[in-house]
């Protein structure tokens, strides 16, 4: 966990994987999924879930997608926020 902290932490990166649940929260989307390593929860906050409304609405659960986004750590989960969904997905 401290290597990966050190290695990831507070940097843009873009993750891919199945997505297990999709939350909206006062204009914001909440992303959950896993990759091949672990669970992912992407939050996509209200200034850029207005941009990507029409592709959030399209995403199912089950849906393989891609996000970029900001790493913010491990809890039970990877933790990003400031997320997109990747356009090559």
């Amino acid at each position: 966990e401290n290597a990966a902290n050190t290695k990831y932490l507070g940097k843009i990166i873009e993750v891919d994987g199945k997505i297990l649940g999709i939350k909206e929260m006062s204009g914001s989307y909440q992303l959950t999924f896993v990759d091949e390593m672990a669970g992912v929860t992407c939050l996509i906050d209200s200034n850029y879930a207005v941009q990507q409304k029409a592709e959030i609405l399209k995403i199912k659960t089950g849906n393989y997608i891609k996000v970029k986004g900001q790493c913010n750590g491990y809890l039970s989960d990877v933790q990003m926020d400031r997320c997109v969904i990747a356009k090559d997905r």
